[in-house]
């Protein structure tokens, strides 16, 4: 990676160096002024107001100067405090390996204070800063976007993981249910039908054509296995007749349903939020037309991939280039080299929000873009595997996109066909006249 690149551009002298280790109760750091072979240590309470404090106290010391920070890259409820300080404080985020390997060279007796900690990270951002990725921040208008994804598919995840226990329970007592919802228990229909049909008993109480003006009523059509189902309905039994087991199961399958109906609201109600600050976002109209990418990835990688502006020229971005980005995503593979051999390996430190969006992606755009398509095509010919293809094509798209935004223009899926035509691309020869499933 181009460290350079990812310098934040600042006139100002180093005032002090600061190496910061977090625990629960409180902070542990050291203070090192440029030139110093040892520094002063510290402990400031694990509290806003003493972190607040303890940062404009050192401001005050050193006026019209940059304070370096460094501190592990996984102690991320530090980073809305320090970000507010952006304008003097240039903050390292160390990867928590990093810091524990460079802490068993000097001492491989692997002794592990806090103290020792602190002091060792500020040994790490002197010595060797140009190695080193300093934490830029998004955009306020990309960062709530970005949080807000997230938050939404945590939402997602928990989701997938109540419908799955759902299904798991109603196997052991109404595998009948499955058949009525068509399997889909992370469908809000799902919910609906067993808070209202939370046992087989009730069900076979309940009339025909009461079931289907409830099917009518969430919008579901009267298909030909539905009334299979209602002539099947007397008929049906459940794996127990006990009611030690049913009243048991049908509790806690009402629980989880109105937990997944409380889920399926939330989740509606972020997508609202989130279309309306990507609509106003300065991005979305050069990724609209990405092939496979709806309302959730187009959000996803407007987060990931921030302003146009902030790769310009006069621009502050996370990342300058393709291959900063393909780095911090997880996509770019790491190589290890020793002698004749040679190991691709994948990468193991990166934000997977970011990765999991450009796969995703990649995966989609294999299915509604055609160069993606025909690429998925020529490489599977060539014996690849799936994932190793996505992971590949993923990698395009980054080069893509990152070049869509430092231009300003509009990703175009027919003018980029063409224009691997007009280079005698290999796989639009070999392919590329197919078209897409869309």
């Amino acid at each position: 990676m181009n460290t350079e690149s990812s310098l934040k551009a600042t006139d100002q002298p180093v005032g002090v160096y600061i190496g910061w280790d977090w625990a629960d109760k409180k902070h542990d750091v050291c203070l090192r002024l440029p030139g110093q072979k040892s520094g002063d240590h510290k402990i400031i309470d694990n509290t806003p107001e003493a972190v607040h404090g303890f940062l404009k106290d050192i401001h005050t010391q050193f006026p019209r100067q940059q304070i370096v920070l460094a501190i592990e890259s996984s102690r991320s409820a530090l980073l809305p405090i320090f970000e507010q300080y952006a304008s003097w404080l240039t903050l390292y985020s160390i990867n928590p390996a990093t810091a524990a390997k460079y802490r068993e060279v000097f001492h491989p007796s692997k002794v592990k204070t806090d103290a020792l900690d602190c002091s060792l990270l500020a040994d790490i951002v002197i010595a060797h800063p140009d190695k080193l990725f300093i934490h830029i921040p998004q955009d306020a208008q990309t960062l709530e976007i970005e949080t807000m994804a997230e938050d939404r598919r945590k939402l997602v995840d928990r989701r997938t993981a109540i419908a799955n226990e759902l299904k798991s329970r109603l196997k052991s007592y109404f595998p009948q249910a499955l058949d009525f919802i068509s399997d889909a228990t992370t469908h809000p229909f799902a919910a609906a039908f067993l808070l209202k049909w939370a046992c087989l008993d009730t069900l076979q109480k309940s009339k025909p054509q009461d079931i289907r003006r409830f099917y009518r009523a969430n919008r579901r059509q009267l298909t030909e296995k539905l009334e299979a189902l209602l002539v099947q309905l007397p008929t049906f039994q459940s794996p127990s007749q006990k009611t030690c087991r049913i009243e048991p199961a049908v509790f806690f399958v009402q629980i989880l349903s109105k937990e997944l109906d409380c889920l399926h609201t939330a989740i509606s109600a972020y997508d609202e939020r989130i279309a309306v600050r990507v609509s106003e976002h300065p991005t979305l109209p050069l990724i609209e037309s990405l092939p496979g990418a709806g309302a959730t990835l187009q959000a996803r990688l407007v987060a990931v991939l921030g302003r146009p502006d902030a790769l310009q020229a006069s621009g502050n971005s996370p990342y300058r280039n393709a291959d900063d980005l393909a780095i911090l995503t997880g996509i770019a593979p790491v190589v290890r080299r020793s002698g004749k051999s040679s190991v691709t390996l994948c990468r193991k430190a990166f934000s997977h929000f970011s990765h999991q969006t450009f796969m995703e992606f990649s995966k989609q755009s294999i299915v509604f873009g055609q160069w993606a398509n025909a690429y998925h095509q020529f490489k599977e010919s060539q014996g690849w595997k799936y994932w190793r293809i996505v992971r590949a094509l993923a990698y395009k798209w980054i080069r893509i996109l990152v070049a869509v935004l430092k231009s300003g223009i509009a990703y175009d899926e027919a003018l980029y066909v063409k224009q691997l035509r007009e280079k005698n691309c290999p796989y639009m020869n070999a392919f590329g006249c197919k078209t897409a499933t869309s």
